[in-house]
């Protein structure tokens, strides 16, 4: 009798978590953000700049949040920011970049 309980036991607890993720999940899930929403047209122009190897997102600093312009060091004359990632010593010393153009 006693290895049936633990059995069933062990069987619950097993059954129990993917049963707590499915709530959990669904209840998490249902929680929104509230965001205000203009109707005004925004068309944003992005870069995209490689090296054949890397990838640079390049945006106009006009369009950087000044939230996230505060923990980048950059200077007031510059008036775009360049996003990439890899490593620095290989990625500076690659191919000459070129830019391509896209309008979203």
């Amino acid at each position: 009798m006693k290895t049936g309980k633990k059995i069933i036991k062990w069987f619950l607890y097993l059954l129990f978590i993917p049963t707590a993720y499915i709530i959990m999940a669904l209840i998490l899930s249902s929680i929104t953000v509230d965001r205000k929403v203009s109707n005004e047209n925004s068309e944003k122009l992005i870069y995209l700049n490689t090296n054949g190897v890397h990838l640079d997102i390049v945006i106009p600093i006009e369009y950087v949040d000044r939230l996230v312009l505060s923990g980048i060091k950059y200077s007031q004359n510059e008036t775009y920011l360049s996003f990439g990632w890899g490593d620095e010593n290989f990625y500076i010393n690659t191919h000459p970049p070129y830019l391509e153009r896209f309008d979203f």
